[in-house]
């Protein structure tokens, strides 16, 4: 009888287990590393107008998903809208006002930028009953939130 060998592989995968994260956050590359890489090539009197980034300069998301996210900052159990009709003098409501514009801004990572979005490319975040549409209608933004 004729015995058969198995042989067991790792499963096949597209993301690089070593560069890939699994909490989803994202490191730039050696930028100094990229930016000399980028600029081997260029000489005395190249046309600059035609140059071209490559993709390693972009975020791995949308911009579109870049907005999106900031539905997110709502996460950390302080809910910073209704804190700003609480205030009881002006100053406190203006102090609440710009602690939830800077709660809504995330910090992007230095050297990469997220692609831009294609015309009718949407994302759909929710956050307990906050439903936020982000559509690209047109080449600028339009946001819907219901």
């Amino acid at each position: 009888m004729e015995t058969k060998k198995i042989v067991l592989t790792k499963p096949f995968t597209t993301i690089d287990n070593q560069s890939s994260n699994s909490d989803g956050s994202y490191k730039a590359p050696n930028i100094l590393h990229q930016v000399l890489n980028l600029f081997k090539n260029v000489r005395l009197g190249s046309d600059l107008s035609r140059f071209k980034l490559p993709p390693i300069f972009n975020m791995p998301k949308s911009q579109l998903q870049w907005y999106g996210e900031c539905v997110y900052s709502t996460a950390t159990g302080v809910d910073l809208l209704n804190n700003i009709n609480n205030g009881k003098t002006a100053l406190d409501r203006l102090i609440s006002v710009v602690a939830w514009t800077i709660s809504t801004t995330r910090p992007q990572s230095f050297g990469v930028a997220p692609y831009n979005p294609i015309l009718g490319e949407t994302h759909h975040v929710s956050k307990g009953n906050l439903n936020v549409l982000v559509e690209q209608v047109s080449y600028y933004f339009i946001f819907r939130i219901r």
